[in-house]
């Protein structure tokens, strides 16, 4: 079929997979309104197969409709072999959270990969009228990048050693910063995510430190206003948390309870089905020091760390040697299980591909053949594509390696099963121990999500999604998760810290939001920081200021700060916000009032 033959009514079902890229990464620190972040996450890729048996070239706009909603995005295709034939992929990003629905299954993660979706070719004269009519009216239009802050140092030139990166979850601690002019000019031994991060960080003089209902406002006045919000609703929720320090999630831990809030992190729409699956079969871990000492078997399943945590493998799981693997990536084997070739299996010695939502089938035909349980040949291929050969190999590499380890993904916990999937590759661990040393550990994405959920389990007892309305504590994922509250429309408050739901949520969701007052820190004018009843610019964590964080494995690592902020951190902003609830709490009982928002 020709382009020029190309019609409206063509009309073929995909699965889409909606992932992270290193693009899409950088783009984001340098800002959701430029340019490079609206076309890395709004452009569709396909197969080359796929693309000329419809006889669509690249650039042509195609309609993705779900069963939850509908986006109009161009097309291009991916790279050699990345995306078998029915398979579309698209960055992360407001176009993807389009098609998302709200429900989440009972886990507060709503389905976000392996979306069942028709696609539409558009003809040429439909293209622009469609994509004039697809607007999104949370994404902002462009705005200028502000003017840099003017030095605090009189334009000296300092030096910064082993400073943290805080942008994903393997909080690489060995940064070596070059500040000049109140500015980071050089981020040695960063990642291209993490170059990004440090040097798209400037501290911007003409923003204010508050805002309420979009005009300046005192910290002072702006706190009391918070707290009235929080006081007057009657069932507020607490969200975020994961791009903030452990110091500062404490004190918002303290406001969640004094307000009786639904306190919830970003694990609940990551790695919230993870969580629940630890509380179900139980964890088989170890440090990222372990794997780099000796694991000489390493598998990533669902995951792609050379988009999403680029020195991940460099500096922990393949390349670096180690005591027991002193030649290190000689001494290893390392196998990438995913429903698309991405970038990593370049990195792999073997690269497994499965059929989209069929990663459980394939768990769990492994866990049968270490239990020595004989499978169907034929059916575990025809409801895979995996050969029975290629599982009986892996099984037998996983059963005689030294120490092995199963990193996995959001390939896993974002699809269709979730927690159950989890369990599975939980539960694969669990079984390979009767023969060698096996963990299996999340790939987490914040920077300090983990930090996150420690603060809010050593709390509360359990890591996210927490009601403390009853004056306390209860878990209930699907319940008390935020996505779920905010569905139901049963939320009528908000406070938001260092997170941009309505940039990431399902319509459902971020159309209540916006309906909501919220309240917003965030060291950037974030989408959800725009709709803001209250906004705080606050200090970026471990650039401005110095806290505690923690890294994928659980180990907590000290942030060193590199140069100062005009602005306060997270930490101060939440004290002042606690000590204005406090007051109003104290006016209330000697006034006699009988609710907090008397």
């Amino acid at each position: 079929m020709s382009a020029s033959n190309v019609s409206d009514a063509a009309v073929e079902t995909f699965v889409l997979v909606p992932g992270r890229t290193s693009r899409q990464g950088t783009t984001l620190n340098e800002g959701k309104a430029t340019d490079g972040y609206l076309d890395e996450t709004g452009t569709l890729l396909m197969s080359l197969n796929d693309m000329q048996r419809l006889g669509v070239e690249a650039g042509r706009r195609v309609r993705l409709r779900s069963a939850h909603g509908h986006i109009v995005v161009p097309c291009k295709p991916g790279r050699k072999e990345e995306l078998p034939d029915g398979v579309l992929f698209i960055p992360y990003g407001p176009a993807s959270s389009r098609l998302m629905g709200g429900d989440t299954h009972g886990t507060g993660m709503p389905d976000s990969k392996g979306i069942d979706v028709t696609l539409q070719v558009l003809s040429a004269d439909s293209e622009s009228a469609e994509a004039a009519d697809d607007a999104d009216p949370t994404t902002p239009p462009p705005t200028p990048t502000p003017p840099r802050a003017g030095a605090k140092n009189g334009g000296a030139k300092k030096v910064v050693e082993n400073a943290t990166c805080t942008f994903c979850g393997c909080v690489c601690d060995d940064m070596v910063l070059t500040v000049e002019d109140n500015h980071i000019t050089k981020a040695k031994n960063a990642c291209v995510l993490g170059k990004a991060w440090f040097l798209n960080h400037d501290a911007v003089e003409d923003q204010p430190a508050a805002t309420i209902d979009s005009r300046p406002a005192e910290l002072d006045e702006a706190a009391d206003h918070a707290a009235r919000i929080l006081t007057g609703a009657r069932y507020p929720i607490v969200y975020g948390l994961s791009d903030t320090t452990c110091e500062a999630q404490r004190v918002a831990l303290a406001v969640a309870d004094r307000i009786g809030a639904c306190v919830d992190t970003t694990t609940s729409v990551c790695h919230g089905p993870s969580g629940m699956a630890f509380q179900g079969v139980g964890e088989i871990t170890c440090t990222l020091g372990e794997v780099k000492n000796r694991a000489d078997l390493v598998i990533f399943w669902g995951s792609n760390p050379a988009d999403s945590h680029p020195r991940h493998f460099s500096k922990y799981s393949t390349m670096p040697k180690g005591r027991f693997v002193p030649r290190g990536r000689k001494d290893r084997t390392v196998v990438l299980v995913d429903v698309r070739k991405t970038k990593s299996a370049a990195a792999a010695d073997i690269f497994i591909p499965v059929r989209p939502r069929k990663d459980f089938e394939v768990l769990w035909a492994l866990r049968a053949l270490v239990k020595g349980v004989k499978i169907d040949a034929d059916e575990i291929e025809s409801q895979t594509g995996v050969p029975l050969e290629v599982l009986v190999d892996l099984t037998e590499r996983m059963k005689s390696c030294r120490f092995g380890v199963l990193f996995f993904g959001m390939g896993l916990a974002m699809t269709r099963g979730k927690h159950i999937t989890a369990e599975a590759a939980l539960a694969l661990a669990r079984d390979l121990n009767r023969f060698t040393r096996f963990t299996a550990k999340p790939m987490r994405g914040h920077g300090n999500v983990t930090g996150a959920d420690n603060v809010v389990a050593w709390t509360t007892g359990y890591p996210f999604g927490v009601s403390l309305g009853r004056g306390y504590p209860r878990f209930n994922p699907g319940e008390f998760t935020t996505v779920d509250t905010l569905v139901r429309r049963e939320a009528d408050a908000a406070l938001i810290i260092a997170a941009d739901p309505l940039a990431n949520f399902p319509e459902p969701a971020r159309e209540h939001l916006r309906s909501i007052p919220t309240v917003v820190l965030d060291p950037k004018l974030s989408i959800t920081a725009q709709h803001a009843t209250v906004h705080f610019t606050t200090a970026t964590y471990g650039i401005n200021t110095a806290g505690t964080v923690y890294r994928m494995d659980d180990v907590p690592i000290p942030l060193r700060p590199a140069l100062e902020s005009p602005f306060p951190s997270d930490e101060e902003v939440l004290k002042k916000i606690d000590e204005a609830i406090k007051r109003r709490s104290d006016e209330a009982t000697k006034g006699g009032g009988t609710g907090p928002s008397s």
